[in-house]
């Protein structure tokens, strides 16, 4: 009967596309049992992709007060989760950056719709919260974070070009933590004063803002890790953000990452050129 049906053709041939998946849950009262999918992992041979699956604005629906901490949280696990693929490390491998996070079996599929399919399967099966536009999480970020990178890298090289030569090792460093495959890339590494430095003088301000987020959240990161470490104590930690004093929405997003860092304990500096930028470094390693 088998044979038959497939010397007829009546059996459609499996989609070429073939990857692998893995959901994330979040339990934010451990032993709760309580659990809710944050991300999902997808890797196939030629392309990796983290999707956070539940947005901003739904924690801080559901968490009110504690929406920063739980947020924080989240981006933590989005961030670990990309830093791994990105290393070119297998998605059965990957550990999460803390504790209270579960994650599924790896499940292998395939899809005609390429990755959009398997995404779509995984939030199917997985996240009854997701309320995104996939099509366009998969169509524009990639672009637009280059494109922040991009301006994001002549907004450092201005900053640089406004101190003395002194400063210039102090730039673009990799910081280890906890092993080889955790690294930190830190836009300024001083003695008395470490920095992200980010850009909110940019055309797609969503995105420069998750960036943004990111950054903010890896200069967490880092004290813990020097502060644990015992690595110069006495050290500030903060967020330098170049923003447009010409855009509402500049300075409302300027506004949010003030009130991120605040929540977390790093200081988060607003000016409207890379001069201002430098002017605060020189402040703070002189202090």
């Amino acid at each position: 009967m088998l044979e038959s049906v497939f010397a007829q053709g009546l059996i459609p041939e499996l989609p070429d596309f073939r990857a692998a998946y893995r959901v994330a849950y979040l339990e934010p009262i451990q032993l709760s049992g309580e659990r809710f999918a944050v991300a999902v992992l997808v890797q196939s041979h030629n392309e990796n992709k983290v999707l956070q699956l539940i947005s901003h604005q739904k924690l801080q629906c559901m968490f009110g007060d504690l929406y920063y901490q739980v947020s924080n949280i989240v981006s933590l696990i989005v961030e670990s989760a990309e830093a791994h693929l990105n290393n070119s490390e297998m998605i059965a491998d990957w550990v999460p950056p803390l504790s209270g996070v579960y994650l599924s079996d790896v499940k292998i599929t395939r899809s005609s719709k390429e990755m959009l399919g398997v995404l779509s399967q995984a939030i199917t099966s997985h996240s009854s919260l997701y309320s995104g536009d996939i099509v366009k999480d998969l169509t524009s970020p990639q672009g637009l974070v280059e494109d922040f990178e991009k301006q994001t890298g002549r907004l450092i090289s201005e900053v640089k070009k406004n101190l003395d030569q002194g400063f210039e090792s102090r730039f673009n460093q990799t910081v280890d933590i906890l092993n080889i495959n955790n690294k930190i890339q830190v836009d300024y590494l001083g003695i008395k004063y470490c920095a992200a430095i980010s850009n909110l003088n940019v055309k797609h301000y969503k995105t420069a803002l998750d960036r943004s987020k990111i950054k903010l959240f890896d200069i967490e990161r880092l004290r813990e890790h020097r502060e644990r470490e015992q690595i110069n104590t006495y050290t500030e930690y903060g967020l330098l953000v170049c923003l447009n004093k010409n855009s509402n929405t500049s300075r409302d997003y300027a506004q949010q990452l003030h009130g991120w860092g605040r929540s977390i304990g790093v200081s988060v500096e607003l000016r409207d050129s890379p001069k201002g930028l430098a002017e605060i470094i020189k402040q703070k390693e002189a202090a």
